[in-house]
C-alpha cells in the first residue's frame, strides 16, 4: 500500500487569469501541477484536492457558489478522490485532511498549488509539524505580487524568498536537501514518526511530462 500522498492546494478558478485574484504564472504551476496529479494517479498515491471558501459575504473573493471556488478543470478530482474545504491558509487547520492522510497510512506528502507565501506555506509548516515528510514541488506552485511601504514586490521574488526563507538554517534545526524529481520516484516512502517533525523537502523544476513520468514527483 503506498504511504505518499499529494496534497492540491487551492487551485481554483478564482486564481485563473480572468478570476478575482489572479496569480503570475499561474498557467505553467497548474500544468506542472497536473503532471504531478497524473503521474501519482499511474503509481497509486493517493491525491487529496484542498479548495478555499471564505464563508464572510464581505470578503470580495473565493464566495460559497461562486465560479472562483471551483477546482480548475485543468486538476479537477478523479474519481473517488477526496475534496477538503478550508477557510484558513492551513489546509489542516478545522478540516478532516489529517485524518483522511491518517486513515491512509500516509507517511509523505507532496505539495502543489497556491499561493505559495500564504497557503502553501501555512500547509507545509503545518504537515511538518504533524511529522509528516513533506516534498513542496515549487514550480508546481504560484503566488502574486505583492506591496510594502509603498513599494511593489514582484511575484518571482515573493515565491523565490519564500522558497529560500523556508530553506534558512534559522528556520529549522537542520536544513532539507534538495532533490531532483528523478529522486523522488527512486527514494521509497518511509514511516514517520508523528511526534517528530519532519523538514520539508524542495523540488528542482519539472521541465516535461517525462521527468514525471522518472520521478515521485
Amino acid at each position: 500500500m503506498s504511504k505518499r500522498a499529494v496534497v492540491v492546494v487551492d487551485l481554483q478558478n478564482e486564481y485563473l487569469p480572468g478570476g478575482k485574484l489572479a496569480l503570475t504564472g499561474i498557467d505553467q504551476a497548474v500544468a506542472n501541477a497536473a503532471r504531478v496529479i497524473a503521474h501519482a494517479r499511474e503509481t497509486g498515491d493517493a491525491v487529496i484536492h484542498v479548495r478555499h471558501e471564505f464563508p464572510d459575504p464581505e470578503v470580495p473573493f473565493f464566495n460559497p457558489g461562486t465560479p472562483g471556488v471551483e477546482i480548475m478543470d485543468a486538476v479537477r478530482p478523479g474519481s473517488g478522490e477526496e475534496v477538503v474545504t478550508k477557510n484558513f491558509p492551513n489546509s489542516f487547520l478545522k478540516t478532516g485532511l489529517r485524518e483522511m492522510l491518517d486513515g491512509g497510512g500516509v507517511t509523505d506528502v507532496t505539495v502543489v498549488g497556491a499561493m505559495s507565501h500564504m497557503c502553501i506555506d501555512a500547509t507545509v509548516r503545518a504537515a511538518s509539524d504533524l511529522g509528516y515528510k513533506v516534498t513542496v514541488v515549487h514550480d508546481a506552485c504560484a503566488t502574486l505580487d505583492l506591496e510594502f511601504g509603498g513599494a511593489t514586490v514582484p511575484a518571482a521574488q515573493v515565491h523565490a524568498a519564500e522558497m529560500a526563507r523556508s530553506r534558512s538554517p534559522m528556520r529549522r534545526s537542520r536544513r532539507p536537501t534538495t532533490t531532483r524529481p528523478a529522486d523522488l520516484r527512486r527514494r521509497p516512502a518511509s514511516r514517520r514518526r508523528r511526534d517528530v517533525r519532519q523538514e520539508p523537502t524542495w523540488t528542482r523544476p519539472i521541465s516535461s511530462r517525462r521527468s514525471v513520468r522518472s520521478s515521485r514527483s
